[in-house]
C-alpha cells in the first residue's frame, strides 16, 4: 500500500516540518493497513489551531467547541470500494489541531509526538473502516455521521480557500 498525503497548515503555532509530516504519513499507512486498506490510497492532513477547529466542528458538526481531530470521508459508510477511483483509494480529509495536541501533551506529561500520533490513528479509524464492538465480538462496519459524507466535498473545496486561521 502506498499512502499518498496532501498536506496543508494552515496554523502558525507548532512548527510543521518533514519530521512531523514523516510521523503522520507512518501512523495513518500503520492505521489504513490495519483496517484492511490494501490498494494506494489517497487521503489529505490539514493541521490547524483551536479556533480553526472550531470553526469547521461547527460548521460541519454544529458544535461549538475546539477539539482535537476531526475527519470527513470520502465514501459511503463502510462502503471502502466506493472511494476508489480506478488508479487509488480516495479516503478524504483529517483535520488536527497541534494547538490542541501540544496542550494535550503537556496535561498528561508525553511528548508532542506521541500524542499527535494517537490523533492521527483516530483520524483514521474515525473513517468508519471499522468500529470495534463488544456486540458478538466481532469486528462491524460503521457508517459515518450522514451530516459528514454530505459536507466533506464542499468541506474540501472550502478548506483550500480559508487563510490561516
Amino acid at each position: 500500500m502506498e499512502l499518498y498525503i496532501d498536506f496543508s497548515n494552515r496554523q502558525r503555532k507548532e512548527k510543521v516540518d518533514d519530521a512531523l509530516r514523516g510521523l503522520v504519513k507512518r501512523a495513518l499507512t500503520a492505521a489504513f493497513e490495519y483496517e484492511g486498506v490494501t490498494g494506494d490510497a489517497e487521503v489529505s492532513v490539514t493541521f490547524v489551531s483551536d479556533a480553526g477547529i472550531r470553526k469547521y466542528n461547527r460548521e460541519y458538526r454544529g458544535i461549538d467547541r475546539a477539539t482535537d481531530v476531526l475527519s470527513f470521508p470520502l465514501f459511503d459508510g463502510g462502503d471502502i470500494e466506493s472511494a476508489f477511483d480506478g488508479e487509488r483509494y480516495q479516503l478524504g480529509d483529517v483535520v488536527l489541531s497541534l494547538e490542541r495536541a501540544r496542550s494535550q501533551a503537556e496535561l498528561y506529561g508525553h511528548s508532542f509526538e506521541r500524542e499527535t500520533v494517537p490523533l492521527r490513528t483516530f483520524g483514521a479509524a474515525s473513517y468508519g473502516l471499522r468500529s470495534r464492538t463488544r456486540r458478538g465480538g466481532r469486528a462491524r462496519y460503521a457508517p459515518p455521521p450522514a451530516r459528514h459524507n454530505e459536507n466533506t466535498r464542499t468541506h474540501r473545496q472550502r478548506m483550500k480557500k480559508d487563510a490561516y486561521t
